[in-house]
């Protein structure tokens, strides 16, 4: 069942959902975001996908804002990466979110993630946005695109686990929090949590989602370290001398769970491993010189 926030927006949502089909080049319309993952609150866009034959005019895009009765705020210039065109728009307060793809750049983006295993994270957000959207329009073509997203490719999970095994050593981080340097030291600990969660989301075998709605990705991790989001917290919100123990344990567990389930890349483990565990000794004096 749906939270209240959802389900008033995807009713909304259905209702103008023929502003986006009059067009005949519109051969697809999807819901995605919070509203399709039944997690919005009262500050959630809605999110709307709209997939063309070729690509559209700006003029064609401005004809689905004014049939559904809204008002243009803001358009983004054409995203050569993502292949998207982008608007925002409201009805009321309520922001509009609509992304347009033409058929062949959403088949490029298919390709480019299950079949060559590029780890973008545009090209993940859109296919995970896509794995849980409604269909609005042409229910069957979304679908057979969802059904390619199963089973997940293991040369994906592998690609996204590689890309995030190193960063920042342990006493990087410990000398940071000595020094009282902050900015660096949460810049740190902020980079190693979002690469923990990359290879976990790689682990678990799910597209890329962003890092919003944190409780939502927990639930999704099958397969983490005990209490991964109280953890994270402590991390992010406690005292240096709590957060950078507990950043050293997440990771190492990181680790483990990594060995045990993808043991192929063992070795590669091993050696990220020890690169975070390498000490750099303090020098609390001059060396001896041995001149000739």
């Amino acid at each position: 069942m749906l939270n209240y926030p959802s389900q008033w927006r995807t009713d909304l949502v259905r209702q103008i959902a023929p502003a986006f089909t009059r067009n005949p080049k519109v051969r697809a319309v999807m819901l995605a975001g919070s509203a399709s993952r039944n997690s919005s609150d009262a500050y959630s866009d809605i999110e709307i996908g709209v997939f063309w034959e070729a690509p559209p005019s700006p003029e064609e895009r401005d004809e689905q804002i004014t049939a559904a009765g809204g008002a243009f705020w803001e358009r983004d210039p054409y995203d050569e990466v993502g292949r998207t065109w982008m608007e925002e728009w409201g009805l009321g307060d309520l922001k509009m979110d609509v992304r347009h793809m033409t058929l062949a750049g959403l088949e490029e983006v298919l390709v480019e993630v299950l079949e060559r295993h590029q780890t973008g994270a545009y090209n993940q957000v859109t296919l995970a946005a896509l794995q849980y959207a409604v269909p609005l329009h042409n229910a069957p073509l979304i679908t057979q695109w969802q059904a390619r997203l199963t089973p997940y490719p293991e040369g994906l999970r592998l690609a996204m686990v590689r890309e995030n095994l190193s960063f920042a050593p342990l006493w990087l981080i410990e000398v940071y929090a000595q020094r009282a340097e902050w900015p660096l030291l949460y810049k740190e600990l902020t980079s190693t949590v979002q690469a923990i969660l990359r290879m976990l989301i790689g682990l678990n075998q799910l597209y890329y989602p962003g890092l919003k709605w944190l409780t939502r990705l927990m639930g999704d991790l099958k397969i983490a370290p005990a209490n991964l989001q109280e953890r994270i917290q402590l991390v992010l919100r406690a005292e240096p001398a709590l957060a950078v123990p507990e950043v050293g344990r997440l990771t190492l567990e990181t680790y483990a769970l990594l060995e045990q389930y993808l043991p192929s890349l063992a070795p590669e483990i091993v050696f990220a491993r020890a690169a975070f565990l390498k000490r750099r000794l303090p020098v609390e004096h001059p060396p001896l010189l041995r001149l000739e």
